[in-house]
């Protein structure tokens, strides 16, 4: 698929609340939102004037989703335009609860995946694919893939002793979400969450696309671990497409013509692991990166040597089909961080958000005569995150210390501005339009459906994700009305 649609959804904590204050502040975050754009939803979910989502999920967590976006570049953008959007949200909360409790009532938001009580919550990705395409044979491919990736796409993460679990000291660990994901394949995202989500739930015409929904990342900080895990993963979905199309389970995978001895089995075969949810908490554990597991056919293979095989599948894959700009740049940096950690992981600091973190620890500790198991390390994990101006990766960014890709500038215009080339744009047009008439919304990926004040509703259909306008179903959607009712209905903005 050489356009593709990519996607982001994440979940924030919010810290430093008081648990007597009512309601819960991630309600007080969400509902001006919702409350702005008349939403008629009960789960404080409402479309935002980007093509964003934003609500109130499980365990009280404020999500954002990204709008739908075909370049992964893009997709940063609007990636943090979500952390300028919820931080804007808890400044706005903060001041209303210590107005209402007459107290100070600080609030932090953190964009990361563990709470103080061990709680996770999730990053998770979406990427579109050709219905054609065989989950069983794309889940082969990609498990190696996504198990390993997490030695440069891995946030860190300090681990208190777990007696229960064997762990008697505290620890560092690479991958933040490497010991809540269970299995390899499954339908749920907050029990026995798997590698590979197989729910069919395309959000798109059922017929031509599907979706792919993965759980298993952490929540990256920094832009350059962002851009890779999507960019990256999109490439190797380019190699299972052109790999060639199966539709029953039992039928022959197609070895793609471009290999190099097409008789072969499909070459990929050789480095399934034995055990892919083991293999992803060991490869968590080992800061070198070089420390293998076993593989399904026997032998051993260490993360850093499963990433370079699919190095090597990529770039054969590009010699016969030409890569774009983004993917240019995401190739040339994918290679470049796996030469950094193969030397030394420590020269990727810029780059990595673990290592970033890890050596953010070790000097913080080193001057203060502490370790990994006191409170002093789990704050700073914790402050890491904070997506605020004062968050320790704000600081480290704003001293030139971590690699940027986007500017400020650009994530502030995507805050209120859709993409221009996908359906987030069609969807922010029925928005804006809904709230400058009055109208009632209720508004999904798929689709809108307005009503005008007594008025029947209508329904504006975003089944095709690459479809950008539709003047003509908007205007039929909500027509003008007269001048007496409009000045009667419309919502200040």
């Amino acid at each position: 698929m050489r356009r593709r649609i990519f996607g982001l959804e994440q979940e924030y904590g919010v810290a430093g609340t008081d648990a007597t204050l009512q309601p819960c502040v991630a309600d007080r975050m969400v509902r001006p939102l919702a409350r702005r754009n008349r939403t008629t939803s009960l789960d404080l979910s409402t479309f935002l004037d980007n093509g964003g989502r934003v609500y109130v999920d499980t365990g009280q967590h404020p999500e954002y989703a990204t709008p739908e976006c075909d370049s992964v570049l893009e997709l940063l953008r609007y990636h943090r335009a979500g952390d300028v959007l919820m931080d804007s949200l808890r400044r706005r909360a903060e001041i209303e609860i210590s107005e209402e409790y007459a107290r100070p009532t600080p609030l932090t938001v953190l964009k990361n995946n563990l709470d103080s009580r061990g709680t996770t919550y999730g990053c998770h990705e979406n990427y579109l694919l050709p219905r054609s395409v065989h989950m069983q044979f794309a889940t082969a491919v990609l498990v190696p893939f996504l198990v390993s990736r997490q030695i440069w796409a891995g946030a860190g993460a300090v681990l208190p002793p777990d007696p229960e679990a064997g762990r008697s000291s505290a620890r560092f660990v690479i991958g933040q979400r490497a010991l809540a994901i269970e299995s390899v394949v499954g339908t749920c995202t907050t029990q026995q969450r798997p590698i590979v989500n197989a729910r069919d739930e395309p959000h798109a015409e059922a017929r031509r696309y599907r979706r792919l929904h993965l759980v298993l990342g952490d929540a990256n900080m920094g832009d350059v671990p962002t851009f890779l895990k999507v960019a990256v993963t999109g490439m190797v979905l380019d190699v299972i497409e052109a790999a060639g199309v199966v539709r029953q389970a039992d039928d022959l995978v197609t070895v793609p013509s471009w290999w190099p001895a097409p008789v072969e089995l499909w070459p990929m075969a050789g480095i399934a692991l034995s055990d892919p949810i083991t293999s992803l908490r060991r490869m968590s554990e080992d800061l070198t990166c070089r420390r293998s597991v076993p593989l399904a056919g026997g032998g051993r293979l260490s993360p850093l040597d499963i990433q370079w095989r699919y190095v090597e599948l990529v770039d054969s894959h590009f010699l016969r089909h030409q890569m774009t700009q983004e993917q240019r740049l995401a190739f040339g940096m994918w290679v470049a961080i796996l030469e950094m950690l193969e030397i030394d992981p420590a020269r990727a600091h810029r780059h990595v958000d673990w290592v970033a973190k890890l050596r953010l620890l070790d000097r913080a500790a080193s001057r203060g005569g502490w370790g990994m198991a006191d409170p002093e390390a789990r704050a700073i994990d914790f402050l890491f995150h904070d997506i605020s101006e004062s968050g320790l990766h704000a600081r480290l960014t704003a001293r030139g210390l971590v690699e940027t890709l986007v500017s400020a500038h650009e994530v502030g215009t995507c805050v209120g501005e859709p993409p221009l080339g996908t359906r987030a744009r069609l969807r922010a047009d029925v928005i804006r339009r809904a709230r400058e008439l009055g109208a009632r919304i209720v508004a999904d990926w798929s689709m809108c459906k307005v009503a005008l004040p007594n008025a029947e509703w209508s329904t504006v259909s975003l089944a095709d994700p690459f479809v950008g306008r539709d003047p003509a179903a908007v205007t039929a959607a909500l027509p003008e009305p007269a001048d007496d009712v409009l000045a009667a209905t419309a919502v200040p903005a």
